[in-house]
């Protein structure tokens, strides 16, 4: 019975003695969850939306003023909308919650369309016809934000490029039955500017949201008239207005 005692007691005190020994120990943290998601390092993406083309004409010398006085129209606007896709390319510093990148994409287009004036004081005998085409724009942007938990605030800036071809057709039906079509087909280079979001979905994918727009600079087309023996010369004025959509993919290991 004492022996029984005895050995009940050195199993109490070591049972004792070992929970104040772990008492004693320190204890491991656990590991504190980032202040926000990761997006520094390089990735590739896709993207898709809608663009808006917007260019002014303006006819410098009065082309269209001989074929019919009527007109008169010194400058013309239109706009002409539709799909975009392509793919960019970027790298991103992050420090904290605060990041800067360049980010490189290249983008094919579908606007184009016409657009058809006949005087009002005499609709059907001279007619004007104006086309416009952007197949190819791209950029070239820095752009720096803040990150917020998981979403990426940020406003960008660049260089922007596109090639676009204007066509001016006028025909003259009033007895002559003379026609002449001029067109221009150029790359231009312009500024951009926006502003976005991107939302970081897992640890490497994310998505984004953001709105650019492109102001290019004035080209003036200058050609030979045959009908009035002379150079003329027209000015157009371009920009376009991006919305869309992106998935990218971060490169590296998780954040």
């Amino acid at each position: 019975m004492m022996k029984r005692s005895f050995v009940a007691g050195v199993v109490l005190t070591c049972v004792l003695a070992g929970s104040a020994m772990a008492a004693d120990m320190p204890t491991k943290a656990p590991a504190a969850r980032q202040a926000c998601a990761q997006f520094g390092g390089s990735y590739l993406g896709v993207n898709g939306g809608w663009a808006y083309h917007d260019t002014t004409w303006v006819d410098r010398d009065a082309w269209v003023d001989e074929f019919n006085v009527a007109y008169h129209l010194g400058s013309v606007s239109t706009t002409r909308d539709g799909g975009t896709v392509g793919g960019q390319i970027g790298y991103n510093w992050q420090r904290n919650c605060t990041l800067f990148g360049i980010e490189i994409d290249a983008n094919w287009a579908d606007l184009k369309g016409s657009k058809f004036y006949s005087p009002d004081s005499a609709p059907g005998v001279t007619d004007l016809t104006l086309t416009q085409k952007v197949q190819r724009f791209g950029t070239i942007r820095a752009r720096t934000g803040l990150v917020i938990d998981d979403l990426l605030l940020y406003v960008t800036g660049g260089v922007a490029y596109a090639n676009i071809k204007q066509t001016w057709t006028m025909d003259d039906t009033n007895g002559n039955g003379i026609s002449e079509t001029f067109s221009s087909k150029t790359g231009r280079w312009g500024l951009v500017g926006g502003v976005g979001a991107e939302w970081a979905w897992t640890q490497n994918w994310s998505i984004k949201s953001e709105v650019l727009y492109i102001r290019f600079r004035e080209q003036t087309t200058s050609v030979f008239d045959d009908v009035s023996l002379r150079t003329v010369n027209f000015d157009h004025q371009d920009s376009m207005l991006v919305a869309r959509l992106g998935l990218n993919y971060k490169f590296g290991a998780p954040y």
